[in-house]
């Protein structure tokens, strides 16, 4: 189910954010831990329909990171 799916996102990109956040030495997890993993974490996740505007999931989550703010 989608709400399933959306959860597994989640937990998928928090533990690779915490991954790399402790291979950085961060304390906790910083926004540009997040910024730092979407990209491979939306690439393993999604896969574009034939009609969308983005080549590779890649690119969605290249567009995602410059349409929302870091807060």
């Amino acid at each position: 189910s989608g709400s399933r799916r959306a959860a597994s996102f989640k937990t998928a990109l928090l533990r690779a954010a915490q991954a790399w956040a402790f291979m950085h030495g961060h304390a906790g997890v910083l926004p540009e831990d997040v910024q730092a993993v979407l990209g491979p974490v939306v690439g393993h996740r999604l896969a574009p329909r034939d009609e969308s505007r983005f080549r590779d999931a890649g690119q969605v989550g290249r567009h995602v990171l410059e349409a929302v703010p870091v807060p």
